[in-house]
């Protein structure tokens, strides 16, 4: 019996010892990347201001410029893509690589395991974006109300999507992270496939078929501000000289919600194996 009580704490201790460890890491990583949290503040900030400003002179040269509040909301998420996109290159891209470039990993490694510091590192950088994201958000809504004197609730889908985008962009960049040898190497190719690559497949695909682009990860940022005016239907079709070409404008809510859970998964899970067998590698 004795025996038996001995085992429960143990088990329980390892318990606390794992949930602290990682608290330890989300604190400490987000106490070591505060000076970038607050540069990407006032970026945030700085966004802002210039929607703000285009807001503003579109209104004094028309009064009519802006005849919904959603319109109204669109005209603040003319970059919030690229903004997430500079979010989650920062903080993804060298969470994993940084162990090796700096040659911290014989240090680190053997007093957390790779699982624990591989999750409090992510769920730190989550919450890092999330912030500002919400910081964004947050601002927009005072000229929002002011204005119209209202929120609509697609506001908020917008908010979620725009999370969600956040932390699968994120996972990307994590995913290079692992792969490549230095943070500028993560950095370059994060952004050639992202700003580069999808981009071209998509042009591609739009001239051969009529196949929604589901498989391409920034094709789901598009619901972020489309959710804000769904539109019906959500592709569009123009016939050149007997080439028909094919623009798909946004996933669906459903598809968006299924779409960015699997790539969630897929690249978090294959950029940890990497991890795992890297780390083994170079110690």
């Amino acid at each position: 019996m004795a025996v038996e009580l001995q085992k429960e704490q143990d088990r329980n201790y390892s318990r606390q010892r794992r949930i602290t460890q990682i608290i330890d890491t989300i604190y400490f990583e987000i106490q070591l990347n505060i000076r970038k949290m607050i540069i990407l503040g006032i970026v945030a900030l700085g966004i802002f201001i210039l929607s703000l400003f285009l807001g503003l002179w579109q209104l004094n040269n028309n009064s009519e410029a802006f005849p919904t509040v959603e319109s109204y909301i669109l005209n603040y998420l003319s970059f919030i893509r690229l903004f997430i996109l500079i979010l989650a290159v920062s903080y993804g891209s060298n969470m994993i690589v940084i162990d090796f470039q700096e040659q911290t990993g014989n240090i680190i490694f053997p007093k957390i395991s790779k699982d624990r510091l591989f999750l409090g590192r992510f769920l730190s950088r989550i919450i890092q974006g999330g912030i500002i994201i919400l910081f964004y958000y947050w601002l927009i809504l005072i000229p929002i109300y002011f204005e119209f004197h209202l929120i609509p609730i697609d506001f908020w889908k917008s908010l979620g999507f725009a999370l969600f985008y956040f932390v699968d962009l994120l996972a990307f960049c994590i995913l290079f992270s692992a792969i490549a040898k230095r943070t500028s190497g993560a950095v370059i190719i994060s952004l050639l496939i992202i700003i580069i690559a999808f981009p071209i497949i998509n042009s591609i695909f739009s001239l051969t078929t009529d196949f929604e682009p589901l498989f391409l990860l920034d094709y789901y940022g598009n619901i972020i501000s489309s959710i804000l005016n769904m539109p019906e239907p959500r592709f569009s079709s123009i016939e050149i000289e007997g080439l028909t070409i094919y623009t798909w404008f946004t996933p669906s809510v459903r598809d968006a919600l299924i779409g960015l859970s699997i790539y969630l998964l897929i690249m978090l899970g294959i950029a940890f194996i990497i991890y795992f067998f890297r780390q083994v590698e170079e110690q």
